[in-house]
């Protein structure tokens, strides 16, 4: 469970995409021949393209060979996982929800698909309460399956109360990489980047 921060422009998000495998044109980039880590990046709506909810959240799964009724059972079930109703919703075009609906479907894209990593950029953005104790059930879960995860966000609080690990980056370059505990002894280096 890592935490990933810094400064804006520090480069979090490139390195998240490099690490997804979404860039692979830069000294870094992977080429996953297995299984590719799951990226929920910063701004949901650049993800959303199917013509129904239910049918977003099923799309990686009909993808990697589950057959369209069973996709649509765990993607009723990961709809659950993220606090939105399948019935109420499943139906819906997703380009219509709220910023935090949104977000709750692409958590529930999360849930329904099983990876080795699970890369979520700013993901307590747009959430409510509900929608952050959903995110925290899922890290929850992940760990309890052996997956791990990188969380992207400015939020200490929010990262800390879900990561064991920190990354600090400025400029592209690693700043800090160890404990929380360890970082809170080392003040003097997030205000030397300008991010206290």
């Amino acid at each position: 469970a890592i935490a990933l921060c810094g400064p804006i422009g520090a480069g979090k998000t490139t390195l998240a995409l490099l690490l997804s495998g979404l860039i692979t044109k830069f000294e870094g980039g992977r080429d996953y021949r297995g299984s590719p880590p799951m990226m929920l990046m910063q701004f949901p709506e650049r993800q959303i393209f199917c013509e129904t909810v239910l049918d977003e959240v099923a799309y990686g799964l009909i993808a990697r060979g589950i057959t369209k009724i069973q996709a649509e059972a765990l993607a009723r079930d990961a709809l659950l996982t993220s606090g939105l109703d399948p019935d109420r919703f499943g139906r819906r075009d997703p380009r219509s929800l709220s910023g935090g609906q949104k977000r709750r479907v692409m958590l529930a894209v999360a849930a329904a698909i099983e990876s080795p990593l699970y890369i979520l950029d700013e993901p307590q953005a747009a959430l409510d309460e509900e929608g952050v104790k959903a995110l925290r059930g899922l890290c929850s879960n992940w760990l309890k399956r052996k997956s791990s995860y990188i969380l992207v966000s400015h939020d200490f609080e929010f990262l800390r109360a879900l990561t064991s690990r920190v990354l600090v980056l400025n400029q592209g370059r690693i700043m800090f990489d160890n404990a929380w505990g360890a970082l809170d002894c080392s003040q003097n280096l997030l205000s030397s980047i300008g991010f206290d």
